[in-house]
């Protein structure tokens, strides 16, 4: 079919709160992109002015190519209207009849997707195939976008993107609430015990968020987004892990069993209140280590999650002793004094706790700047009065 340049095949999409308009230049792009994000499709005028997105279709017809980009660039656009109001998370999610949604996270082979596609199919929902929006009652905002799956498991690169009408997916309920979240993991075969099927095993509270919160997609007009996560996990139903081997077999009905447990995951939890007084004093260079300035901190039991720059660490022991003492501002003897009246005496305590400071250091957690030499402070003194020979003399 001839493009008409004059025409404009639009079609309007409602993806987690966000209206997009996808400006199409045929016909039959239209008709692909309809079909691929077939539940996404906006019947209703947005009250606001849709984002618009370019269907890529201007110099030729679009190809299944064209569709996975455009699947890639309408994922950075969803979501745009739960900015700052709850967590957007990556992952599969299916629902059960109740509308109880549990996200599943990690292992994505071609056997995995094919046999979340067959729970799809057959017993429950299908929420989403990449990321889902999470208030912070609970309430789930679904993303029933296209799947992108092996065309076969003879060559797993091939891929092909198909919507859900299209690969027989039950829709989900009006009502959803996030009621677990699901990590699948492969053992190693060095690992594995001969003869041994999938292991599954519960997950406490800190475990489950510190595997979901690398799965937080960045939103910086949302606060206390790790607070905000971890008050939905603590009222989870199931948090659960499940190790696959190669003795594994069909994954299917140990996902299925699965998502039918209850495995609530345990733990206290409360959030971090203590911040610096002065979060610019990481720059001192006077041998004092500092915590470096974060955006949410939790604690569950004698654990913390400290979420800086965007990046999650986990903080235990004697981890968790050296940055709370760095609070604002500890010399490394001071440090080595509070971990040995936490964790006990060590002839090796220093060492230790020097070595522990430098890995939270290279982490991002703590700043450790060693005060400055004589000779560094006439070097900058010289550079300031003389910039142009202070240039000549390093090169």
């Amino acid at each position: 079919m001839e493009n008409d340049a004059a025409a404009v095949h639009s079609i309007g999409l409602r993806l987690l709160g966000s209206d997009v308009r996808v400006d199409l230049a045929r016909a039959e792009s239209r008709d692909a992109v309809a079909a691929a994000w077939s539940r996404c499709v906006s019947s209703t005028a947005p009250a606001e002015p849709p984002q618009v997105v370019d269907g890529l279709d201007q110099e030729r017809a679009m190809t299944e190519a064209d569709l996975r980009v455009l699947a890639v660039r309408l994922s950075h656009v969803a979501g745009a209207g739960l900015r700052g109001q709850g967590v957007l998370l990556s992952g599969f999610a299916l629902a059960d009849r109740t509308g109880g949604v549990t996200l599943v996270a990690g292992l994505r082979t071609p056997e995995v997707i094919d046999a979340l596609l067959t729970l799809a199919r057959e017993d429950f929902g299908y929420v989403s195939g990449d990321l889902i929006g999470v208030l912070d009652d609970g309430t789930v905002v679904p993303y029933p976008q296209p799947v992108t799956r092996s065309r076969s498991a003879v060559t797993p690169g091939e891929w092909t993107l198909r919507g859900p009408d299209d690969l027989g997916l039950q829709p989900c309920a009006e009502s959803l609430r996030l009621v677990g979240i699901l990590v699948l993991e492969q053992a190693h075969e060095q690992e594995a015990e001969p003869g041994s099927g999938a292991v599954v095993e519960p997950l406490d509270l800190m475990d489950a968020l510190a595997i979901a919160a690398p799965l937080l997609r960045p939103d910086p007009t949302l606060e206390r987004p790790l607070q905000r996560l971890c008050a939905v996990l603590a009222g989870a139903q199931r948090a659960t892990r499940i190790v696959f081997t190669p003795e594994s077999g069909d994954v299917a009905p140990t996902l299925r069993d699965a998502l039918a447990g209850k495995l609530a995951p345990s733990g206290e939890w409360s959030a971090v209140v203590d911040r610096p007084a002065n979060e610019m004093a990481w720059g001192l260079r006077d041998g004092r280590m500092r915590q470096m300035p974060w955006t949410d901190a939790v604690e569950v039991d004698d654990d913390a999650l400290v979420l800086a720059a965007g990046v999650p660490l986990r903080l235990s022991g004697l981890g968790r002793t050296i940055w709370s003492t760095a609070l604002d501002g500890a010399s490394l003897e001071q440090v080595t004094e509070a971990a040995v009246a936490e964790h006990g005496a060590h002839p090796d305590a220093p060492a230790i706790v020097a070595a522990g400071v430098v890995e939270l250091a290279n982490s991002g957690a703590l700043s450790w700047r060693p005060p400055l030499t004589l000779d560094q402070v006439l070097e900058g003194a010289l550079m300031t009065a003389h910039p142009g020979a202070a240039r000549a003399d390093v090169g």
